[in-house]
């Protein structure tokens, strides 16, 4: 009988610690694929928030597999435990929504693609209204129109580019777009910016 007891005594000690290794591994999971979503990537040189989550699975000896694993595929399975991104994440949310438009006319199906858009990056050929026959025939859209397509979309933020070589200074037209709609701005060599995820 004793060696039934001891057993049993054993297995209620693994079954405890089994239980609290499989809550940190839970924790430090969520946290690395938060990390990777909200921190920069999967890239632990350029993405501070998943070097501290790495450090921390390291120093509470969670296996790689588990941590690399989930913030690679979204599912890892340790010790007969099967982890899914499900289990780990903070639950689901609206996406990011970018709209890229370029070398076309103002169409209802772009207003349709762009709803809601968080960047809307249109073209601009033109911010001069009398150069609207020449955007016309050449199947390209003036900053006005593209700052229309912003308001009717409802996006959140307009980048007009693809300007016309014989506008060397499209900034000097961003008005005529921020009368419709304001938060356009034009774009740039190299521009971006950071989109946070609603909570």
């Amino acid at each position: 009988m004793s060696g039934h007891s001891k057993w049993s005594t054993i297995k209620r000690k693994k079954e405890k610690t089994d239980g609290a290794r499989a809550k940190v591994f839970t924790k430090i999971g969520r946290e690395l694929a938060v990390a990777v979503r909200e921190g920069g990537g999967a890239d632990p040189a350029s993405n501070s928030k998943l070097r501290e989550c790495i450090a921390k699975a390291k120093a509470n000896n969670v296996p790689m597999c588990i941590w690399s694993t989930l913030q690679k595929d979204g599912i890892a399975e340790y010790e007969g435990r099967r982890f899914t991104y499900e289990d780990v994440s903070e639950g689901s949310r609206k996406g990011i929504k970018l709209t890229y438009c370029t070398d076309s006319r103002p169409t209802e199906n772009i207003e349709v693609n762009a709803k809601d858009s968080d960047l809307f990056i249109c073209e601009g050929l033109y911010y001069e209204q009398e150069k609207s026959e020449r955007a016309v025939t050449t199947g390209h859209m003036l900053y006005s129109e593209a700052a229309l397509l912003a308001k009717k979309a409802g996006v959140k933020r307009l980048w007009l580019t693809h300007f016309s070589p014989a506008v060397n200074e499209p900034e000097l037209g961003i008005d005529v777009a921020r009368a419709i709609f304001p938060d356009a701005e034009c774009g740039c060599d190299g521009k971006n910016i950071d989109i946070p995820y609603e909570d």
